[in-house]
């Protein structure tokens, strides 16, 4: 029981304070009616020792030049010690906005906070204020009855202690220092002898001497953030992350909530680049479960941007929930709902595991804008990421030879190529050949490696930490015969190694790595003399932990060759391709994921044109499954070649859709595309007039 029927006790022996009290109650005595007398036997939530809803909440930080009055301001954090805290009241009781004009002393006050024992409420005032000034005492409407410490935190450092107040004490005014502090916490404790009618005011509250907050540092044109929110500035693999550590240490783009990191740190599972467990490691929060109304703001992110189309990518973690349903939250993005009851535990499947959920947005006001709304518990953001939809291309080193159908991937920051077909199909039979070079991206260099065994083109390639697998092909100049040879490149030492065959001979099929299996899916047939025999839908694969055997997996529903292939999100994608060798007719918008746990193929959404060719420019890149150049179908009827592409799509698994982005800056034919520091590097590849040995990198 925290307090009795304000209207009780004993006129004798009473105080200037107990009069001023007693003539206060008889007016207030009609409007607290039963609610007053009754408020002991109350066991509502938001009594005792509770936060609670109601008028503790502004959405805004609107610290401004000058004096400023703290109770316009916007919390951090409440809690109190029966029923809401109240702005510019009197605690009252258990509802908001029941408390009473601040009376401290015989002086009324229009400003300021109504508290009850034990309370506590924290603010941003992110180094912008030299003093805050109050008249602090225990409310009138109580007599001289409560004991009470007024008590004032800079970041977490005790900067003010009252010392005991009671009912019976005066007002005492207060002047404390709060330069430099970031985060500002007025608590009221009770006097060691419980509770009981501990109505303190925090009366004229005021921060003196406040300079204007910095602004929120800009983004430049065309450049990417990524924002670790709750973390420290750190680098994963070469791509930079902002810290976001305070409210005052996140380059002004978070207003509202506070950064979380558990000790010890969680593990966290699922994690894909850019990211690294690290980010997932702490959060953005809105620090108070309780005092915000479901549906309130409980932080809110502006990035200044230039405007136009952007790729908005939020990553999530669960660390403490045990069960769906015990944190959710909404996120709107440039005023729309963009995440409706959102629960990072049910959409990750459990704690610990990182999800990240993906937007495309247009800007037209110069920022992004983003708003946290509680609704169970409270909001959380483990980390941001912002990329520009239209890209930026800018030359490179070209390559060491003009290629095209050759193989190649991204290890630490170098991207390898390997064989291909060096002269053009138009006019002279094409020749390939054994060499293999090393692009470094941070030196903008190349570099030659050990010869290939195997003199391939259309091999399937694929990546696993340090190796770089190739499975498959024509070997030879053209139309040379397709192949079953499987090799690993080992790029610490320059050396080959084999690996068991696959079960058949293809050619231009896909090789994928999904955990730690290679799956070989597709490809096609020919005779000795180039005629096509037939398209294949097989599907094997061949665990790196043995690899002794290939086994056959689920069939690709349609089989087809020169596809793409690349995993996401725990899923396999068989992107486009081209039947048999029919590239002016036969280019195909099939687009099928495997899911590995079922081992079912299903059809997703196509492609917005047909494209084959693609088979080492298909990636994963933000969260999406990118396709760069290619071949699309002929434009004249009589053509017996496709038409090169200079598209760039992007594949939203969360959407199920296709978009484009910028495209490349000239057709490329069967190019080798990779992610290095999150920058897309494309080299090589074909046009018209023959092969190329260009080099783009996409940003």
């Amino acid at each position: 029981m925290t307090e009795h029927n304000l209207a009780s006790g004993s006129a004798t022996g009473r105080t200037n304070k107990d009069i001023r009290a007693s003539r206060w109650r008889q007016a207030a005595q009609v409007a607290l009616g039963l609610l007053a007398m009754t408020a002991c036997g109350h066991s509502d939530p938001a009594g005792p020792g509770g936060s609670s809803p109601g008028a503790a909440h502004l959405d805004t930080l609107t610290i401004d030049p000058g004096d400023n009055t703290l109770s316009n301001e916007p919390f951090v954090a409440v809690s109190n010690g029966w029923g809401p805290v109240e702005r510019n009241r009197s605690n009252g009781e258990t509802g908001a906005a029941d408390g009473h004009p601040l009376t401290v002393d015989g002086v009324v006050y229009a400003r300021g906070f109504g508290v009850h024992a034990a309370s506590s409420m924290t603010f941003a005032v992110q180094g912008m204020c030299r003093t805050l000034t109050a008249t602090i005492g225990i409310d009138d409407e109580v007599g001289s009855r409560g004991s009470v410490v007024f008590q004032v935190y800079g970041d977490g450092v005790k900067l003010y202690d009252s010392g005991l107040l009671t009912g019976a004490s005066a007002a005492r005014p207060l002047t404390v220092d709060i330069s430099g502090r970031s985060e500002l916490r007025l608590v009221v404790t009770d006097g060691g002898d419980g509770n009981a009618y501990d109505h303190a005011d925090w009366a004229g509250t005021m921060l003196r001497s406040c300079t204007s907050a910095p602004g929120p540092v800009p983004v430049a044109s065309g450049a990417a953030l990524r924002l670790n929110t709750g973390g420290p500035a750190q680098t994963v693999d070469g791509t930079p992350w902002v810290a976001c550590t305070a409210v005052t240490a996140c380059s002004g783009y978070v207003t509202g909530g506070a950064a979380s990191t558990p000790v010890p740190a969680p593990t966290i599972t699922g994690v894909t680049p850019p990211a690294n467990p690290t980010i997932y490691q702490s959060a953005w929060i809105a620090a108070d479960t309780q005092a915000l109304p479901a549906g309130s703001s409980a932080f809110k992110i502006r990035v200044p941007v230039a405007n136009g189309r952007y790729q908005i990518r939020l990553h999530f973690a669960e660390w403490i929930k045990t069960a769906a349903g015990q944190r959710v939250f909404d996120v709107r993005l440039e005023n729309s709902v963009v995440l409706d009851h959102f629960d990072v535990f049910r959409e990750a499947g459990g704690a610990g595991r990182a999800v990240v959920r993906s937007f495309d947005v247009t800007v037209q006001d110069g920022a992004v804008d983003l708003d946290f709304l509680r609704e169970v518990d409270t909001a959380s953001l483990n980390a941001l990421e912002l990329q520009p939809l239209g890209l930026g291309w800018t030359n490179r080193a070209a390559a060491p030879s003009t290629l095209y159908e050759a193989q190649g991937a991204a290890v630490n920051g170098k991207l390898y190529v390997f064989g291909g077909f060096y002269t053009n199909l138009n006019g002279t039979k094409p020749a390939a050949t054994r060499k293999a070079w090393v692009y470094d991206a941070s030196a903008d260099r190349w570099a030659p490696l050990r010869d290939i065994p195997d003199a391939v083109t259309h091999a399937g390639v694929a990546v696993n930490g340090t190796d770089i697998y190739l499975a498959g092909g024509f070997l030879g100049n053209h139309p040379g015969p397709q192949t079953d040879h499987v090799w690993r490149y080992d790029t610490l030492t320059d050396t080959w190694t084999a690996l068991p065959p696959l079960p058949g001979a293809r050619g231009a099929g896909a090789l994928v790595l999904l955990g730690r299996d290679l799956h070989y899916f597709g490809g096609t047939e020919r005779t000795s003399g180039g005629s096509y025999l037939r398209d294949d839908g097989d599907h094997w694969t061949l665990s790196l932990d043995a690899p002794t055997t290939w086994r056959s997996l689920a069939p690709l529903p349609v089989p087809r060759n020169h596809l793409g292939g690349v995993a996401l999100g725990g899923l396999i994608y068989a992107v486009g391709g081209q039947h048999l060798g029919d590239e002016a007719h036969g280019d195909l918008t099939d687009v099928h994921a495997y899911d590995p746990a079922t081992n079912t193929w299903r059809a997703v959404a196509p492609l917005p044109l047909p494209l084959g060719h693609i088979t080492s420019s298909t990636v994963a890149w933000q969260q999406r499954v990118v396709v760069a150049g290619g071949v699309t179908l002929a434009k004249t009827s009589g053509a017996i070649e496709g038409a090169e592409s200079d598209t760039m799509l992007s594949y939203d698994p969360v959407t199920n859709r296709w978009s484009t982005r910028t495209a490349l800056p000239a057709v490329r034919q069967s190019p080798v595309a990779d992610v290095i520091a999150d920058r897309l590097v494309v080299t090589t590849g074909s046009n018209s007039a023959g092969p190329t040995n260009t080099t783009w990198q996409g940003q």
